[in-house]
């Protein structure tokens, strides 16, 4: 019964942190419209970071991009002069950790990396590399069936799923 209780205010918490976020989210878009600045500045501020320019790049960044993109990529797009990599990455650490930024696992080597704004998987070619984005998420009866099935888990806190085919141009 702790671990649920644990569990509980787990998700508590997460559900305010996506609430201040929305609300950041709107807030500083708002204060961009009146001439404000950045529409991440105040949204970084709240969250209780630094602004940086290069933090200020890779949101803005990610919020043109739609798509996950490697830290890799997200240096070529800033700026090699803006930032060394070594500075990418730990600023796409900083926000991962902080939840702004959710890392994706789409079947390369290295991490991808896009903003954690709404919950959803993606569906990616194996041919020819495009990602699309799968909004529903019914893993609650998959979630049941695991937990029935299994002898050492009582709970699911998160689940990760990116589902793997081929696109409608690499069939035809």
């Amino acid at each position: 019964m702790r671990v649920a209780r644990v569990y509980r205010r787990l998700n508590i918490i997460a559900n305010l942190l996506r609430l201040v976020y929305t609300r950041g989210m709107k807030k500083a878009t708002q204060q961009k419209r009146n001439g404000g600045g950045s529409p991440f500045e105040a949204f970084l501020r709240d969250a209780g970071y630094k602004v940086t320019p290069v933090r200020l790049a890779l949101l803005g960044v990610f919020q043109k991009t739609k798509k996950p993109i490697s830290v890799e990529v997200l240096w070529r797009k800033i700026g090699k002069k803006k930032a060394d990599q070594a500075t990418v990455y730990r600023a796409v650490n900083d926000l991962e950790n902080g939840g702004l930024l959710r890392r994706v696992h789409i079947g390369h080597t290295h991490a991808h990396y896009e903003l954690a704004q709404d919950h959803h998987h993606h569906i990616i070619c194996t041919s020819c590399g495009t990602i699309e984005d799968v909004p529903e998420c019914d893993i609650k009866n998959i979630e049941k069936r695991a937990l029935k099935s299994t002898r050492l888990f009582t709970m699911v806190n998160a689940h990760a799923l990116e589902l793997f085919g081929q696109c409608k141009k690499c069939v035809a």
